[in-house]
């Protein structure tokens, strides 16, 4: 009696084992495309596979794709703040190249006027001039002439 439960059981486990697995058929046609069927065709040569189910794991599922949301939305906040700061970059850039720009023309300006003058001058706070010894105009030309070697290219 015991044997009898006991084979019961087994087969019950073999038939229920089965039902988690699907019987398919592949076979490779005359033109070399592969084919799969639940039914094998008659006269050719078939390859017998079994294809196992096994339920999703829907929590995983879950988190992962929850955790590839949080990684896509991280990667797209750093991209939208290097763009930020790479406009930012650009527009400083612009500004300083503006800077050096209107720094250059004065100082060409004032190495012309102290290349060309011959005489200059220092307004006083009593509104009279001083005017610059040789030595003051070579020491002012020599200072013009550094600061459009500073900002000039």
């Amino acid at each position: 009696m015991r044997a009898i439960i006991l084979l019961t059981g087994i087969v019950s486990l073999c038939v229920m084992s089965n039902s988690a697995a699907q019987v398919i058929y592949k076979w490779i046609d005359a033109d070399d495309v592969t084919h799969f069927s639940a039914q094998p065709p008659s006269g050719v040569d078939v390859e017998r596979t079994s294809i196992k189910i096994r339920q999703t794991n829907r929590q995983a599922l879950a988190d992962r794709t929850k955790a590839t949301s949080e990684r896509n939305a991280a990667v797209a906040t750093r991209k939208q703040h290097e763009a930020e700061q790479a406009a930012e970059d650009k527009t400083q850039a612009e500004k300083d190249q503006s800077i050096r720009a209107d720094n250059c023309a004065k100082a060409k300006t004032r190495l012309l006027t102290y290349n060309s003058a011959r005489r200059l001058y220092r307004p006083l706070e009593n509104g009279e001039r001083e005017y610059l010894t040789d030595e003051e105009l070579d020491n002012e030309r020599a200072e013009a002439q550094k600061l459009v070697n500073e900002w000039c290219d």
